[in-house]
């Protein structure tokens, strides 16, 4: 049996940042969903669920701070200035004092909390988001096949290039290290060389 090659999953710092710099109409749909994009790269390729269930009492003190709904890991991430610029505009945006509103507007509000309407907006929003990544891939001249989840996948490569270690991509990216019995023995990396190792991959 002849298996097709899996598609190359990760897009180089340079192409990510054709991404970034690429001038569309502010608050078009395309210009928000790069921006999606670009900010779950630069929270170290968070997904696309816990990104747009952000809420706004996530962000405190210049970081946020989550849970991974896929594995319950807990992530306390800085945030860059990209990633402040990106929030900020949102934030702004916001018509409520309510710490828990969740900061992107994908999921209308009334269903916060309701499992499977959130689903729902979920996955049309990921839908739509792969739509319009997969447009500006193209006015970009990028070959690789665009989607949602290129943005993790280009945060570890890009990583991996720059000569970090599998331990602590691994810790960045909320994976364990190993097996369970040598994971035991490993320290968990100091938040402030998680941090540093983030600023350097996205500068």
């Amino acid at each position: 049996i002849k298996h097709e090659r899996t598609r190359k999953r990760s897009i180089s710092k340079e192409k990510m940042k054709l991404i970034e710099n690429l001038e569309l109409p502010e608050g078009t749909p395309i210009w928000h969903n790069r921006n999606y994009f670009i900010l779950s790269f630069y929270l170290i390729g968070i997904s696309y669920i816990d990104m747009i269930t952000l809420k706004r009492s996530d962000l405190k003190n210049g970081r946020v701070s989550f849970v991974r709904r896929k594995t319950g890991k807990h992530y306390d991430i800085k945030l860059t200035p990209v990633a402040k610029t990106i929030i900020n505009y949102h934030q702004e945006k916001l018509n409520t004092t309510d710490e828990y509103a969740f900061v992107f507007p994908v999921i209308p509000d009334q269903f916060r909390g309701n499992m499977e309407q959130e689903l729902k907006y979920v996955s049309m929003g990921t839908k739509l988001c792969n739509k319009y990544i997969r447009r500006i891939g193209k006015m970009c001249g990028i070959e690789e096949h665009l989607t949602t989840y290129v943005s993790r996948h280009s945060w570890a490569t890009i990583a991996k290039k720059m000569g970090y270690s599998i331990d602590m991509i691994g810790e960045a990216l909320g994976h364990q290290f190993g097996n369970r019995i040598t994971a035991v023995y490993l320290d968990t990396f100091d938040q402030e060389v998680i941090d540093e190792m983030n600023e350097k991959i996205t500068e």
